[in-house]
């Protein structure tokens, strides 16, 4: 079976989908979506390393006693 290489397509789109905000139906499904995810890392990883993630510059927090 032979491959055939296809040739890179080039040029610019312009793509007006909203004028500079998110759709509302759109926004909302995101959010949904982002609350899955920020569950599914706390509960394999927890809350710790999902902070570590969010602000990797922070320093580790501290113990406390």
């Amino acid at each position: 079976m032979s491959a055939s290489i296809l040739p890179a397509r080039t040029g610019i789109a312009n793509l007006p989908l909203h004028c500079g905000k998110a759709l509302r139906w759109l926004f909302d499904r995101m959010v949904k979506l982002a609350r899955e995810i920020t569950i599914a890392i706390v509960s394999e990883c927890g809350s710790a390393e999902m902070l570590r993630w969010l602000f990797p510059a922070l320093p580790p927090a501290r113990k406390q006693a």
